[in-house]
């Protein structure tokens, strides 16, 4: 949740998704990695693997707009425990512009619903308590400052509104601690208000305040490996260190810059700040013990802007680390007079070691691109607001696996392979497996991430198919698959079928509920990941909105 915020309008400009990297571990405690066990299938026998291959891409875009009528999401947040994607929303309505509401996305289904906040005030920004997941919303712009407080188990309506918590400056930022307080960084008068912990008495009340931290124009991450709260401010050029884990939180230091930051984050991978600056690069620092300096360790520029682009306001927006220290910065794309009304955004993908081999690679979003939000579980997709169209498209990993299968001869065989999204999330998609005389053999995932294309007619001995991805478009991996065709009854009784009943990698139920991924969807692309390394104003941007 790392944004900019202008003085002169109360809406974000440039926002920041923070990355929660520190589950980098997780996956090697688990036991998960390339030589994890592949899923036996029904038969007994160990399915062959063929082929395997892992790309990130844009792996879906939801069409929220279409489903709610809101389109201005201002920022977001994901809850772990319950799978769901919050978005803090200044869409309004004809009767008042600046109504509010909270967006609530289903990150298994992609059903979108909205919570009534009320009207008068802006919504900014949304932290989740990590204690008992209880949602906080910023509002930047009210008659008195306030952040809402809602109950994710109750259902609230236009006569039943979340209540609020009045604060010391019209808040802008919110970022959640380990031990649940709130950190609630202003816009006007340079305050940062602290809520007290979700699940003791002081829920609903202020218990701190820490004056003198330039907060106006600043972007803002939570590192939660060491509990330490970064304000990055445009006007200052500064990074203020707060320490969030002390009981009464203080000021460690401030970081001068030589550059305009517009994004921060706690890379936890290299233990290192990251930030993005205005000059479309990204900066990995090593702060010093008082936090009084930081030395620049690596510098990458980042994905060029398309053409039509207008260089003076396309800037990067937002930025996150992942857990294998790929970083993800979104780019914010307007066009220039001339250029194409529909230009859209995008986000260059970073890998951890840049050279010719792995490229920096850069991967279109929607028009104005405005907010990436993280899912902070190891495998999490990273999810981008596109309020220029009302969608919401999602970016992750995903792995393309081929295997090997065996039939009898007079039957039909089966061109086996798997797609499947390293966050365990479903993941529609079309496979084709094409043999050698280029007969084409088309089949949809199932729910298990198995792709199973009946090939009938095949004589005794091995066929080869070559396996693409159809849908989504934007997933451009390849495979091979193999058919064997036996004459006989390999065993007494009847033939032996080898076709992989579930896909390779697949952690089990208890294993998947561990990270906090939904039990019994495929997960082989985090076992990929990990085992491969792989790498304006309202009303102007609201004229840009299609339903």
């Amino acid at each position: 949740m790392l944004r900019d915020f202008r003085p002169r309008a109360r809406f974000s400009r440039r926002r920041l998704g923070s990355a929660v990297a520190v589950l980098a571990l997780a996956g090697a405690a688990l036991g998960l990695g390339a030589s994890a066990a592949a899923a036996v299938p029904a038969d007994g026998a160990a399915p062959v693997v063929t082929s395997t291959s892992t790309q990130t891409a844009v792996l879906d875009t939801n069409k929220v707009y279409n489903k709610t009528g809101k389109y201005f999401y201002q920022d977001g947040v994901v809850d772990p425990a319950r799978d769901v994607l919050y978005l803090a929303d200044s869409t309004g309505t004809t009767a008042d512009p600046f109504e509010t509401a909270l967006v609530r996305i289903d990150l298994a289904t992609g059903a979108s619903t909205v919570i009534p906040l009320g009207g008068g005030f802006a919504a900014s920004d949304v932290a989740v308590s990590p204690l008992d997941g209880t949602v906080y919303v910023a509002h930047n712009t009210a008659p008195d400052a306030s952040v809402s407080v809602l109950d994710p188990d109750v259902t609230y309506t236009e006569t039943s509104l979340p209540p609020q918590i009045p604060v010391a400056d019209h808040s802008q930022r919110l970022e959640a601690a380990s031990d649940g307080r709130i950190f609630v960084v202003g816009s006007d008068a340079d305050v940062i208000s602290v809520i007290g912990a979700s699940t003791g008495p002081d829920r609903m009340n202020v218990v701190q305040t820490i004056a003198g931290v330039e907060t106006s124009a600043s972007v803002t991450a939570m590192d939660s490996v060491h509990q330490r709260l970064y304000v990055a401010s445009e006007n200052g050029k500064t990074v203020t260190v707060i320490d969030a884990a002390a009981s009464s939180a203080s000021v460690l230091g401030v970081i001068a810059l030589e550059k305009t930051p517009v994004g921060v984050t706690w890379d936890a991978v290299g233990d290192l700040l990251a930030l993005t600056f205005d000059d479309n690069t990204i900066s990995w620092l090593t702060p010093a013990d008082d936090f009084s300096s930081a030395v620049v360790t690596r510098t990458e520029t980042l994905a060029p802007l398309p053409d039509g682009a207008d260089p003076v306001v396309s800037q990067p927006r937002a930025l996150s680390v992942r857990a294998d220290g790929t970083a993800m910065v979104l780019t914010e794309v307007w066009p220039t007079e001339a250029g194409p009304e529909n230009i859209k955004s995008f986000v260059s993908v970073v890998p951890p070691v840049v050279d010719a081999a792995t490229p920096i690679v850069s991967l279109t979003v929607g028009r104005d691109g405005f907010a990436l939000v993280p899912d902070p579980r190891v495998g999490g997709s990273v999810y981008v607001t596109n309020i220029g169209e009302g969608t919401v498209s999602t970016i992750g990993d995903v792995t393309l696996t081929g295997y090997a299968s065996s039939h009898v001869v007079g039957t039909d065989g089966a061109a086996t392979a798997s797609l499947v999204r390293a966050d365990g999330f479903p993941l529609a998609s079309t496979l084709n497996f094409t043999d050698a005389s280029g007969a084409v053999f088309s089949a949809q995932t199932g729910a298990d991430g198995f792709a199973r294309a009946a090939v009938p007619g095949l004589a005794p001995g091995d066929a080869a198919f070559d396996v693409t991805v159809v849908a989504p478009a934007t997933v451009t991996l390849a495979g091979k698959s193999t058919v064997t065709t036996v004459a006989a009854a390999v065993t007494p009784g009847g033939p032996t079928v080898s076709t992989p009943s579930d896909a390779a990698g697949q952690k089990p139920s208890s294993t998947l509920a561990a990270t906090g991924f939904p039990a019994g969807t495929a997960a082989a692309g985090v076992l990929a990941l990990l085992g491969l390394g792989a790498a304006g104003l309202l009303a102007s941007r609201r004229a840009r909105v299609r339903a």
